[in-house]
């Protein structure tokens, strides 16, 4: 697992195409002291990903170009991205579709930040 580097807890990537719920939950994250990057839709969060590797991705579910669970299980099944935490954003309640792709855990929009910050530091 790659090293978060000086004075950052985690590194985060957040993917959600709405741009300001995304920045939102970015600053939010980076205030708590996390490096945090961005990304807005499924193919670019997969490119990120292999480049950024991140501790942790939180993704939404529903995304243009691929959706969240196919980011999971693009995710999953590059070795080096497979120890990575992720954490499945929806409106919806697609909890059971969430895990079955391979997101650890599952926070139902809109997002507790609080219970984002506790998965982030378990």
């Amino acid at each position: 697992m790659p090293q978060t580097g000086e004075g950052w807890q985690k590194r985060v990537l957040v993917v959600e195409d709405h741009v300001d719920l995304a920045l939102g939950i970015g600053t939010v994250l980076h205030m708590l002291g996390h490096w945090v990057e961005t990304a807005f839709d499924g193919s670019s969060a997969i490119e990120k990903a292999r480049v950024f590797r991140p501790h942790a991705v939180v993704c939404a579910l529903g995304l243009p170009k691929l959706d969240g669970l196919e980011v999971a299980r693009a995710l999953r099944v590059d070795p080096r991205l497979r120890p990575v935490r992720l954490i499945a954003l929806s409106a919806q309640d697609r909890a059971d579709d969430a895990i079955a792709a391979g997101f650890d855990h599952f926070v139902k929009k809109p997002a507790n930040l609080r219970e984002l910050a506790r998965l982030l530091a378990d």
